[in-house]
Formats: C-alpha cells, sequence, structure tokens
C-alpha cells in the first residue's frame, strides 16, 4: 500500500472519530454522594504493527462510599477490537481509588491473538530480516500502589502471562539461535514499583514530574520456566512555553538479565510511546535507553499541533552504530476541553522510512 493512500484513510478515520458518537447514563443511588457513569462508544485506530483497527469500548465509573466528589473517578473499562490484520484484542482494564486516591488498584484482564515483529537481537539487526511470530495470549496483570508521602507512592503487584506460540519461522533467527522462550509457555511475575508523580493534569500536564521505577522478577519453578529479572525507568518532565505552550521531556531505560525470554527483552518501538517512526520491535536487545522531546502548541480551537524528536541507544555498544535518531509531527483535536483528551495523528521519521499512527491522547 502506497504512503498517499495511507494517508488518505487516516485522514478518513480521523473523521470518523470527530462523529463518532459517545452514548452516557448517570444514575443515582439511594445515596446521593454516589453516582455511576456508564460510557459507550464506537473506537478506531492505526499503529504500523495492528493496520486500522475497528470495535467497540464500554466503561462504568464511580466513586467508593465516602470518596470526596472531587477525587479521581475509580474505572472498569471492557474493550474489543479486530485488526485488518486479523489480530484480536479483548481487554479490560481496571482502576480503583480508596482514601482519596491514597491507594489504588491498577490491573488489567484480557486475551490477545496478536503477531509481533522480529529482527534479531543488537544494534545491527537488519530491517529485511524481519520475521513474524503469532501467539495467543491470556494476560491478568495487577498492581497495588500505596502514597507514602506527598507525590511519592510504592507499589507491589504481579503479571501471568500464557504465551502460546502458534507460528514461528521454522529457519528463521529465532529458531536458528535457539533463542530463549521460543517455545513459549506461562510467565508469572512479580514486581516492586517506586512512582513520583506530582504532575498538574493526568492526559495533558502543563507543569510537574512523573517518575516510574519498576522491578520485575520471574522464578524458575513458580509457574514460570524461567528465572530472571527486568527494571524499568520511565522519567517524564513537563514545562510551560509562554502562555500556550508546553516542552515535554521522556527519558527511559530498560534492562533485562541473560535469561530473559525473547518476548520480553526490552525493545524499541512507537507502540509504548517511544521512537515514533521506528516499525513495532525494530531494534531488542537487553539494554535501550531513550530520550525524547516533544513541542506541544495551539493552532486553531481544538487543534493543536507538536513537533518531537528522539535518541534511542541499543545495547551496550559504545560506537555510534548503537544511537538511533527518530522524529516527526503530529496533530490533535481535543475532544474534551475540562479533561484534554485527545485524537492524535502522528507521522513519525527514522533513517529506513517513516510511519503513521492514528490514536488516543499524547505519546507521554
Amino acid at each position: 500500500m502506497g504512503y498517499s493512500a495511507l494517508f488518505i484513510k487516516s485522514i478518513l478515520v480521523l473523521f470518523y472519530f470527530l462523529i463518532a458518537f459517545t452514548v452516557s447514563a448517570q444514575q443515582d443511588t439511594l445515596k446521593k454522594e454516589k453516582k455511576i457513569t456508564y460510557t459507550a462508544l464506537p473506537i478506531a485506530f492505526y499503529l504500523p504493527e495492528t493496520g486500522f483497527a475497528f470495535g467497540g469500548m464500554g466503561s462504568v465509573a464511580f466513586r467508593f462510599k465516602g470518596e470526596p466528589k472531587n477525587s479521581r473517578p475509580s474505572q472498569i473499562i471492557l474493550g474489543t477490537a479486530y485488526t485488518l490484520k486479523k489480530q484480536l484484542l479483548i481487554y479490560s482494564p481496571y482502576q480503583f481509588y480508596f482514601k482519596n486516591e491514597k491507594n489504588r488498584i491498577l490491573g488489567e484482564a484480557g486475551y490477545y491473538r496478536y503477531f509481533f515483529n522480529f529482527y534479531g537481537i543488537g544494534p545491527n539487526s537488519r530491517k529485511e530480516h524481519k520475521e513474524i511470530y503469532r501467539v495467543n495470549f491470556p494476560r491478568f496483570y495487577n498492581r497495588y500502589i500505596r502514597n507514602i508521602k506527598g507525590a511519592h507512592f510504592g507499589g507491589i503487584g504481579f503479571k501471568f502471562d500464557y504465551f502460546d506460540i502458534v507460528e514461528i519461522a521454522e529457519n528463521g533467527i529465532i529458531n536458528q539461535n535457539e533463542l530463549i522462550g521460543r517455545e513459549g509457555g506461562s510467565m508469572w511475575m512479580t514486581s516492586l514499583s517506586y512512582i513520583f508523580d506530582n504532575r498538574d493534569h493526568l492526559f495533558f500536564p502543563t507543569k510537574g514530574f512523573f517518575i516510574d521505577f519498576n522491578i520485575d522478577t520471574s522464578i524458575d519453578g513458580f509457574i514460570s520456566p524461567h528465572t530472571f529479572s527486568k527494571s524499568t525507568l520511565d522519567a517524564r518532565g513537563y514545562h510551560a512555553v509562554g502562555k500556550k505552550m508546553v516542552l515535554a521531556h521522556q527519558f527511559y531505560l530498560s534492562y533485562a538479565t541473560n535469561t530473559t525470554p525473547f518476548y520480553y527483552l526490552p525493545y524499541v518501538s512507537a507502540s509504548p510511546g517511544l521512537a515514533r517512526g521506528f516499525p513495532d520491535r525494530r531494534y531488542t536487545d537487553y539494554f535501550i535507553g531513550h530520550w525524547q522531546s516533544e513541542l506541544r502548541y495551539p493552532i486553531f480551537k481544538r487543534f493543536n499541533g507538536t513537533v518531537f524528536t528522539g535518541l534511542s541507544h541499543i545495547g551496550d555498544d559504545p560506537t555510534n552504530n548503537a544511537f538511533k535518531i527518530s522524529g516527526g509531527l503530529g496533530l490533535r483535536y481535543e475532544l474534551n476541553k475540562k479533561e484534554k483528551t485527545r485524537i492524535r495523528l502522528d507521522v513519525g521519521f527514522n533513517t529506513e522510512g517513516f510511519n503513521f499512527y492514528l490514536t488516543f491522547n499524547e505519546a507521554f
């Protein structure tokens, strides 16, 4: 498919978003301070790894008894999507807030029929060596976060996946190199985390910092067939420039031990908001470092724009070849001025080409 045709389809889906409807109903319970909000809406998005995807999503938002009316509501979401690349996503993320947001439970239950790209491990992997492996996997993830003091939080959690690899290249890189995890299997990981968050807004902060340091550990024999650990640091900062512009930065590090299954290794991709422009999982290694900066500015009424650049470092190779540059431009349409929820259309560039992204809210 040519890039011009792809761009036209992205614009059509953007128009679809603008006319998509939201059905909401509010129901008062016997106690006046308790309100439940139901929402249902169609969804559509485009990512390089999924192509166009369509589906629906419903949510219920509420506050537990005794929670302040101005506190963040708890929420349960149920969504499903089917992509033109024949992927199926059924997911139910949830977030519960207690004691005026001092205690939080965040998690997700889902089932995915998906495929992933793999190019090899290291900064010298070649684009033409891409192979695809298909997986079916249920996922259950839960994380308990407690306020320590002020903007400081600590957390503990677990994640369960059952990776059923249903298709893999017989003579591909994964099998030829006998990479750990090529047989698939169950995975149980426990996690410890520290979070600092003093942003002034959840979806569109103009000042403050967000830091999330997390350590995942899997032990052989306890449901998992492998022993490994993976550490991730995600640090973000936001600064107002004048009255209407915002400069945002993100510093990201991820390290995994050499016994980690190949599908859990750190990678460079736009999916978590990193390195827009690169194909999904274009670079994989035991260590990934990434820096990106983005200037966000108003254009006209509900329309806003962004310009961004990024620099990724792959592995522990000190040579220049380990550094990968990306950048691009973006357009935003504000759906809700109060909550700052937005539709995001980005085009990202790198030395190998470019890609389009159409989804919700800012990349970071």
